[in-house]
């Protein structure tokens, strides 16, 4: 599911457009359902046996089901925007009829977050306008959560759980002013079954795992880190798969401290080889070469990068981009296009975006754009 184009249109910001309009271009609609009156008559109707009460009013957008003999909740299109919504909302997730949460195309504002329910809670083509907890109602083990396709604009916390549980973070944006935090998740590192899997992401925020404990067998793969990542103290326990990641271009200290902090990490939990790859292929030329940020800066508001600069901005190595620009030439191709030859070449930054965004039809469409320039 596609959730926004978040291309310039009418509106002036992408947070304007996500005020207004849901995920087919409908407004979202506001939620002021009422638990106790609305939706638990609903329940009671639905379980075999019970004496049936009356419904008061219909249930559009929510669905009540049961998984088993688990009842569930699932919300399609609200807005959950303003603390009205949330507190009604809340009144429905916290109640411990409910063991599993399903929201589909949903607008998240004020709310504090939200206690996983027993069987837990998944979250489908969301946007996270503030701050998100995520905590355990029931300190057990096996309550999932999962983002997929959601957009977030403040910060997305997993701090407060200590208990281990599977995590799915997959196809997600993590805008400019958004925070992942992992600070201290599984820090006890409790023995379970379950793991964490963070797919397909953007993340143009901060991204923190310090002092946790990945699970074995679990996932980091296709994740591009525009800002810093910090590492500190976190474990990698066994046959955990990372691969495909990309770094933004180390002009702070800290972002060159939150890429050794991920070697740091790598090393000291076994996997060696892992990060002798990426200080090869990204801190090579990237930590340790001087990049003057004043010449990049200028560089970037032309849209114009060279050689050395693209292979910054991208997270490699100048010697890897070198060692590209080789291999196309012998097949006859340009996986990333750019005008001139040599030293001379100059890569469009517009497109160096689509490219780390993976957005191959964008960049074949920019790639066309240039061919004239």
């Amino acid at each position: 599911m596609v959730h926004f184009n978040f291309k310039q249109g009418l509106f002036q910001a992408k947070g304007e457009i996500l005020q207004y309009i849901g995920e087919d271009g409908k407004e979202y609609i506001p939620y002021d359902y009422n638990f106790e009156e609305d939706i638990v008559p609903a329940i009671n109707n639905l379980i075999p046996g019970n004496e049936k009460l009356p419904i008061r009013r219909e249930l559009k957008n929510i669905k009540v089901f049961l998984q088993g003999s688990l009842v569930g909740l699932c919300f399609k299109g609200f807005d959950f925007g303003d603390v009205v919504a949330a507190g009604a909302l809340f009144s429905a997730t916290g109640s411990p009829y409910i063991s599993v949460l399903y929201f589909i195309g949903c607008r998240f504002g004020v709310n504090d977050g939200i206690d996983i329910p027993p069987a837990g809670v998944g979250f489908y083509d969301c946007v996270f306008e503030e701050a998100y907890n995520v905590r355990l109602r029931n300190e057990t083990p096996d309550a999932p959560i999962e983002f997929n396709n959601c957009v977030f604009n403040g910060s997305l916390n997993f701090d407060e759980i200590d208990a281990r549980i599977p995590v799915e973070i997959d196809r997600c944006v993590f805008n400019e002013n958004s925070r992942l935090n992992m600070r201290r998740f599984n820090g006890s590192g409790n023995v379970g079954l379950y793991h964490l899997e963070i797919r397909n992401c953007l993340f143009k925020g901060i991204v923190n795992f310090d002092e946790s404990i990945v699970p074995e067998k679990s996932v980091l793969e296709y994740l591009t880190f525009f800002r810093e990542v910090s590492f500190k103290d976190t474990q990698f326990k066994p046959e955990v798969k990372i691969q495909n990641l990309s770094f933004a271009p180390f002009i702070t200290q800290t972002a060159k401290d939150g890429f050794k902090s991920f070697l740091t990490a790598l090393n000291k939990s076994g996997y060696t080889k892992e990060a002798k790859f990426y200080e090869q292929n990204v801190g090579a030329d990237g930590i340790d070469a001087k990049i003057n940020k004043d010449e990049f800066d200028i560089a970037a508001r032309s849209n114009w990068l060279n050689i050395k600069q693209t292979a910054a901005f991208l997270g490699i190595s100048y010697a890897t981009l070198l060692a590209m620009r080789k291999e196309d030439k012998a097949d006859g191709i340009r996986r990333i296009p750019y005008i001139g030859e040599g030293k001379s070449s100059r890569y469009y930054l517009p497109l160096l975006e689509a490219y780390k965004s993976r957005d191959m039809d964008l960049v074949n469409k920019l790639a066309k754009e240039i061919e004239g320039k």
